[in-house]
């Protein structure tokens, strides 16, 4: 078995007075082969290639914004299905850093208001025996939204609800007509899933003067 794989990327930073950008765009190329996999179908060479990128703006500390990007194709695909782009994007709010909050300083120091939305691509569909099925790639959609609080200097929460909606899961078809003719079972991307959740992370940092501190 062998592997190559080749990454390049380019970063830009700037700030000018109250605006900070960034950008950042990754190529990356991987083929792996292995030689002795018993069939000429698993011996071929897996091959995945992409372009992704991230750019971000900051006007003041206050008003952020994310758009992200991935361009990747793969060889389990047919060519006309090979290439898929998935974008992103993310806005986030610092009230905590408006002038109106600062009567709240002492009491809340920290207040983030965040949403992210995109698209996400999975070519690891099936088993190896079922690298050229040629089916439309899996797509899901994602959405973040979260919030992040400080009270007190002292506690840090952290409150994020996600959602994902997966479509065109390679799967068996559950009933196929016996006068079809059929022997061996029929797969199709026709299976869909969807899941939402929460996830909470609360941590106490306390700092005294005589040099205590109190962590949990």
């Amino acid at each position: 078995q062998s592997t190559t794989y080749i990454e390049a990327a380019m970063q830009y930073n700037r700030s000018f007075d109250i605006h900070e950008v960034s950008g950042l765009l990754v190529y990356q190329q991987r083929e792996k082969i292995n030689a002795n996999s018993g069939s000429l179908q698993k011996s071929l060479p897996y091959r995945n290639q992409g372009l992704s990128g991230r750019f971000t703006y900051s006007y003041d500390s206050r008003y952020m914004a994310e758009l992200n990007f991935g361009y990747n194709g793969s060889e389990r695909f047919y060519k006309n299905e090979r290439w898929g782009f998935f974008p992103a994007a993310g806005l986030a709010w610092v009230i905590s850093n408006e002038k109106f909050w600062r009567p709240m300083n002492k009491v809340i120091p920290k207040l983030k208001l965040k949403a992210t939305y995109g698209l996400v691509g999975n070519d690891a569909i099936g088993d190896e025996n079922d690298r050229f099925f040629y089916l439309s790639e899996v797509r899901a959609k994602k959405a973040n939204y979260g919030l992040e609080l400080t009270l007190f200097d002292a506690l840090n929460i952290q409150l994020d609800y996600f959602t994902e909606h997966r479509t065109n899961i390679l799967m068996d078809r559950a009933s196929i007509p016996a006068d079809m003719g059929l022997a061996a079972k029929v797969r199709a991307n026709v299976g869909e899933a969807k899941a939402n959740g929460v996830d909470l992370s609360v941590d106490y940092n306390k700092f005294f003067r005589n040099g205590y501190w109190l962590q949990a």
